[in-house]
């Protein structure tokens, strides 16, 4: 959301679409996360995880996630040049998604029936941290029907913002 304000230089002296400078900071994330990959395939090599043919769904899998990330990160971009206080709310919102997404833990077996699954339909990182589990750590397939949904929600979310940022970016060197 600080991203147009921490680029001043660049917004208000050379045009380049906006949404670029957020694909190309969403990618030195992306390297990280492949850099977490590597540790986690390490670790499942230590603790003797059987390696399957059902660990190549993590390839559509991360990039589902990358695809509803970015067209979150859109839209939050566009509104948050307008709000300076949305970058605090976001963070406390991203912080309760983090605990409610079972990284550490699996929903599935640890929240109470009705409730893990209203969580694995209702937040898209849940979902796909549950997905991540049947292919690396127990050898399934993943859910096509939720891949496909978030995906499809993914893709609206970055036309939605792309179309938000193409319109008002003449109104972001003014702002900022």
């Amino acid at each position: 959301m600080k991203l147009i304000s921490s680029n001043r230089s660049i917004v208000t002296k050379v045009y380049i679409p906006k949404y670029i400078l957020l694909i190309s900071k969403s990618f030195k994330y992306l390297f990280k996360l492949f850099i977490s990959f590597v540790l986690v395939f390490l670790l499942m090599i230590v603790f003797k995880v059987p390696f399957t043919w059902h660990i190549l769904w993590v390839i559509p899998i991360l990039l589902v996630l990358y695809i509803v990330s970015l067209g979150m990160a859109m839209i939050l971009l566009h509104f948050g040049i307008y709000v300076e206080d949305l970058y605090n709310v976001v963070n406390i919102v991203l912080r309760l998604m983090f605990y409610l997404s079972g990284v550490f833990y699996n929903i599935r077996t640890r929240v109470p029936s009705p409730y893990n699954a209203f969580l694995l339909r209702m937040n898209p990182v849940a979902f796909l941290m549950d997905e991540f589990r049947k292919v690396l750590l127990e050898g399934r397939m993943p859910s096509f029907v939720g891949l496909g949904f978030w995906l499809i929600v993914g893709l609206l979310l970055c036309m939605i913002g792309i179309k938000i940022i193409h319109k008002y970016e003449n109104s972001y060197a003014k702002v900022i």
